[in-house]
């Protein structure tokens, strides 16, 4: 049986493989892992600092976009404060608002303009379109048209048996009929801007139009467009 001593001399002359395939003894093996280890350590360094500068860079840009931020939001808000009042900045409120109520705002708009848009939503139409119109016809739903008779577009017809202003129900038949109306003989027959919608909707010396208010009809509609 071979003693201790003589098992750690054999240890000693046990012959390893390095990391490049080559044969060596044990203690040129233990150089070797070691060296080989020092450049690893040396490398894992390196990328651990590497990573650290990335870390403070990414760390140092971000207070600068977020005093970016807040500039561009108090730009936005003053601008909103220009295009909106007051009271069209105030939440809505669903109990409230009517169809009768002009004054109550549900995205910026009166909840009778609300109504109109939704509807000409629903039917494939340039809502601003819609919108204008009824507003121009109806002196902004102060008429006695509107008042009276629920047309929110000037609307004429047949009515007991004479060719006059149209009158509906309620108002929401009013509005569907406006909207449909602009739908069925103007949009779908190719007249989807104002001055061609003018032409048919609102001719000059019409023979139901004796103020002559036609020959401001486009300019006035054109001008409560551009605010919506």
């Amino acid at each position: 049986m071979m003693t201790k001593k003589e098992r750690l001399e054999d240890i000693d002359v046990m012959e390893g493989i390095d990391f490049k395939g080559n044969r060596i003894k044990r203690e040129q093996q233990k150089a070797e892992f070691n060296k080989h280890y020092k450049v690893v350590k040396k490398r894992n360094y390196k990328l651990a600092l590497w990573i650290l500068l990335i870390v403070v860079l990414f760390l140092s840009i971000i207070p600068i976009f977020k005093n970016i931020k807040p500039k561009e939001e108090k730009i936005e808000i003053k601008e909103a404060e220009k295009t909106i009042s007051n009271e069209a900045s105030k939440p809505f409120n669903d109990k409230l608002c009517t169809l009768k109520t002009v004054t109550c705002k549900k995205e910026n708009l009166d909840e009778i303009s609300y109504q109109i848009k939704q509807e000409a939503i629903l039917l494939e139409i340039d809502w601003k379109i819609a919108v204008a119109i009824a507003k121009w016809e109806t002196g902004h739903y102060t008429s006695q048209a509107f008042k009276k008779l629920n047309n929110v577009g000037g609307n004429f017809g047949l009515r007991d048996g004479k060719y006059q202003l149209l009158k509906f129900d309620t108002l929401e038949d009013g509005i569907k009929f406006f909207v449909k109306n602009l739908k069925n003989n103007y949009f779908n027959k190719g007249l989807t801007t104002l001055e061609k919608i003018q032409q048919k909707y609102a001719p000059i010396n019409a023979k139901n139009d004796p103020s002559k208010l036609n020959n401001y009809w486009l300019d006035g509609v054109k001008k409560i467009y551009k605010k919506l």
